[in-house]
């Protein structure tokens, strides 16, 4: 925490230890975690995404679906917000939002879909652009499972898509 430069070293060296060994059954959990929350604070965030690719890859290879869907979520969410031309990232949006599905990864599912509606929101598709309710999310229902489920996760991403949403829209 507060170490930017120490906190990359040690995600560069988990990724140097995977390599020695050969930990391939490691190499989602890792991978994810060093490209989807570390690299981007040193490096432009477009540099992550050939490896958040890899994640997934990896994780439908090993087994590892869980995190292949965090691999399919973050590559799609991480194109998004590194600038990628809409209609580039709504073509992975609809990719991975279909190889998430079909993992039956609710959590990523549901996050990437959040994140496809603010893309759809960005390219005129519905009637407000500041609510996010059309083709792939519908904020009434899954503000209202998540308040009930008390998930603070799902609750603060929608609110900071809202956010953004409403900032781009005055």
């Amino acid at each position: 925490m507060d170490d930017i430069d120490t906190g990359f070293q040690f995600g560069q060296l988990a990724l140097q230890i995977l390599k020695q060994f050969n930990l391939k059954r490691l190499e989602s959990r890792v991978g994810f975690l060093v490209y989807a929350f570390i690299c981007h604070w040193k490096n432009h965030i477009r540099e992550t995404l050939s490896p958040l690719k890899k994640v997934y890859q990896n994780g439908l290879e090993t087994g590892d679906f869980e995190y292949a869907g965090y691999g399919a979520l973050f590559f799609s969410y991480h194109s998004f917000v590194a600038g990628i031309e809409l209609s580039e990232v709504e073509r992975r949006f609809s990719k991975y939002s279909i190889a998430i599905h079909r993992l039956k990864h609710e959590f990523a599912y549901q996050y990437q879909r959040l994140v496809y509606q603010v893309v759809a929101n960005l390219k005129d598709e519905v009637n407000d652009p500041c609510r996010l309710s059309g083709k792939y999310y519908d904020e009434a229902r899954q503000l209202h499972i998540a308040s009930e489920a008390m998930d603070k996760a799902t609750l603060s991403a929608v609110y900071l898509m809202k956010l953004y949403l409403n900032y781009l829209f005055c």
